[in-house]
Order: structure tokens, then C-alpha cells, then sequence
């Protein structure tokens, strides 16, 4: 859940606490509570590994422009390039029709972004909600290779250089179960 606030269009919001697992008990009022219900532990951080995991989350964002697009997505092309600035995709590396989006089965999609800033990197981003793994076949029309850089199956989803290997050009990714897969690639040059 996180990773979809972090990923989405506009500025993230975090309640004070979400990246430490603090809880106001299903209270939606408690700004009015003066007691533990709205009191934070600052000296005390139950998850750091969640902590991180968010400071990861942030990190990232604010690493990749095509994460912080101050326009709409609409799927029309940038500059010169043969890309959309948005690419949404299905596990067997198709773009997503209509049929795709009223499929109420859907479990699994990419999302492929690139930005009009020259020599930006482009961020494909591949969601997977189902209880099973699911095989998700990279277009080669979107280039490559693609590096993965978040993985939220690890503890604070940071991938580091070199633990995974690139995707190639056309490969093939296994997304495990309720996860997301946050990979990067060169600028596509003409």
C-alpha cells in the first residue's frame, strides 16, 4: 500500500506515524484525543525496517522526475521519442485495452513512464495483488536493459547494485505474490 501511495501522481500523504506502523485504533477523530490514542513515541520506533522501508520509498521518488510529473499522465507521446508518457501494460507485455481495464480479475499491471527531460531515466513500475506469482513479459518496444532498483518482497524494498540481474530487452520478470517491482532503465535514444 505504501508503495502505491509513493508511486501515484501528486504528493504522498502520510499520517504522522504510518512509516513507524503507529495506530489510532480505527479512531478517524483523533485529533480531538488527548491521551496515547494521539500521542507519538518518537524515542521509540517499533519497525525501523518499516522505517527504512519508507525512507527507501522517498528516496526513490525523489530520485526519478518521471515519479514527480507536475502533468497529468494522458498516454501522448514525449518529444521526439517513440514513447507515450505512460505505458500501462499486461503481465504478457501487451498495452492495455479497454477489454483489460474492465477486466474486474486483473490482479496485475505495468506501468511504464518516461519524462520529455533529456537523458532522464525511464521507471517501469510492475504491481502484481494476486495470491500467486505471476510471469510478467517485458515489451521489447520499451527498450532496455532494466535494472531493478525496488523490491517490495525485501525488507526495505531497496534492491542494491548488482544483488539482482538487469532484465534484458524483451526478458521476462517473476513477480511474486503481492508485490511490486520498481525497475529503471536508460534514456531511449533515437
Amino acid at each position: 500500500m505504501l508503495a502505491c501511495v509513493f508511486f501515484a501522481q501528486g504528493v504522498p500523504m502520510l499520517l504522522m506515524g504510518d512509516e513507524r506502523s503507529r495506530t489510532q485504533s480505527g479512531n478517524n477523530n483523533a485529533y480531538c484525543q488527548d491521551g496515547a490514542l494521539s500521542w507519538m513515541d518518537w524515542e521509540n520506533d517499533p519497525d525501523p525496517t518499516l522505517t527504512e522501508f519508507v525512507a527507501n520509498l522517498a528516496a526513490l521518488r525523489r530520485a526519478c522526475c518521471s515519479l514527480r510529473r507536475r502533468h497529468f499522465l494522458v498516454g501522448s507521446r514525449v518529444g521526439e521519442t517513440a514513447l507515450k508518457d505512460v505505458h500501462w501494460l499486461s503481465p504478457d507485455g501487451t498495452e492495455m485495452d479497454a477489454a483489460a481495464w474492465g477486466d474486474g480479475e486483473r490482479r496485475a499491471f505495468g506501468m511504464q513512464m518516461s519524462n520529455d527531460i533529456e537523458d532522464s531515466e525511464r521507471v517501469l513500475i510492475l504491481m502484481n495483488a494476486a495470491p500467486e506469482p505471476c510471469p510478467f513479459a517485458l515489451p521489447p518496444d520499451l527498450g532496455g536493459p532494466w535494472r531493478p532498483v525496488f523490491d517490495t518482497t525485501l525488507d526495505t524494498g531497496k534492491v542494491f547494485d548488482g544483488a539482482r540481474p538487469p532484465v534484458p530487452v524483451g526478458g521476462t520478470v517473476d513477480l511474486p505474490e503481492r508485490a511490486v517491482l520498481v525497475l529503471k532503465s536508460p534514456p531511449l535514444l533515437d
